[in-house]
């Protein structure tokens, strides 16, 4: 299988065919890396590792009553009013 090298603004661009990028889930706007072998150059996706998201037990695990603080929102106006 074989691509073609692109110009791109003042730079070059490698076209992936949709086989490879499929199989290698490469993604518009992934980083890949570049390493010079004997034989070429070696090119191979960047994994980054994305930053997870506690869950809410997690978030709450330090929680104490003192970091709450009453809010006065005021009177009820409008539709807003609740009966």
């Amino acid at each position: 299988m074989s691509t073609k090298v692109t110009k791109w603004g003042n730079s070059l661009a490698l076209r992936i065919p949709h086989e490879l990028a499929k199989k290698y889930r490469f993604r518009d706007g992934a980083k890949v890396a570049f390493t010079e072998t004997q034989k070429g150059v070696l090119v191979s996706a960047v994994v980054e590792t994305t930053r997870r998201l506690p869950t809410l037990r997690e978030a709450m695990a330090n929680f104490i009553p003192e970091m709450m603080e009453r809010v006065d929102w005021g009177s009820d106006v409008g539709k807003e009013i609740i009966r």
